[in-house]
């Protein structure tokens, strides 16, 4: 099996730490490229439309309604944020995806900046889902759909930061989307400190690296002295720091209810998920 695919930056979660993955994924592996890309945006398509809703690109007669919906639902950081040609930018240069009624009623946006870096990076930002249909998982999905556009335009890694206090969004992307954290900014001044995180734009980065906490537990149980894995409180900043000046990345978000103690990341070295880190 070729998890490298055509990209040498690829990284690869410990199977013992992550979900098995169904039978309609392990087909999905079998395919080519752009028939992976092709029938997992139908999958997603199909997935929604039970709730009357579809996906679509945005365009720019979009940008004044945009504007206008997410000013209406965004909390808003003085001086952090986007006008209307910044999103004229992104979806020239990058896309912007809605979420729309059979009414047309956009109810859910997310953007995404194209970097000519040599990994041709995607940088997806700006998720907001609509009240009205929150609680249907609408939000991972616009993001995965976000991924295949980005993976069919050519990009090969996703790239974003995440805020160090927002716990909810780093459980979500660490154990149910496959991202990794591979460093922490604490001192670039006026900016919150935030972590980096990347997910690999393959097949098997998008289907084979979410954490199955079951597994996880019992391999931290029955295995305490034979890896090289550390845990670390998720507020402990200064071993946070330690733990990617070592060269380590951190692959899950184990919450207090499930490992019996304060929320931890688990961590790994790089060398060992296949990731190679470059100051």
């Amino acid at each position: 099996m070729n998890y490298f695919e055509d990209i040498d930056f690829i990284y690869k979660k410990p199977a013992h730490f992550c979900q098995e993955i169904s039978h309609l994924d392990k087909a999905k592996l079998s395919l080519s490229k752009p028939d992976f890309i092709k029938n997992y945006k139908k999958e997603l398509e199909n997935s929604i439309s039970v709730f009357g809703l579809e996906f679509r690109k945005m365009i720019a007669d979009d940008i004044a309604e945009i504007d206008t919906f997410i000013d209406a639902r965004y909390t808003k950081l003085e001086g952090n944020e986007l006008s209307p040609y910044d999103y004229f930018r992104f979806i020239k240069y990058g896309h912007g995806l809605i979420i729309q009624d059979i009414e047309k009623n956009i109810k859910g946006c997310v953007f995404e900046i194209a970097y000519d870096t040599s990994e041709k990076t995607s940088y997806p930002l700006r998720l907001i889902i609509d009240s009205s249909i929150k609680g249907h998982n609408l939000g991972k999905e616009m993001v995965l759909y976000l991924s295949l556009l980005a993976m069919e335009r050519g990009s090969k890694v996703n790239r974003s930061v995440i805020s160090f206090n927002n716990h909810e969004s780093l459980y979500i992307q660490l154990n149910y989307q496959g991202w990794i954290l591979t460093d922490y900014n604490s001192d670039i001044k006026g900016i919150t400190p935030y972590f980096e995180a990347c997910l690999p734009l393959t097949k098997h980065g998008i289907l084979t690296n979410k954490i199955n906490l079951n597994k996880t537990l019992n391999y931290l149980d029955t295995n305490p002295l034979k890896s090289t894995y550390k845990l670390v409180e998720v507020n402990d900043e200064p071993e946070i720091i330690k733990l990617f000046d070592e060269g380590y990345v951190v692959i899950a978000f184990l919450k207090e209810e499930t490992i019996g103690k304060p929320n931890h990341y688990l961590a790994l070295p790089a060398s060992e998920i296949f990731y190679t880190i470059s100051k």
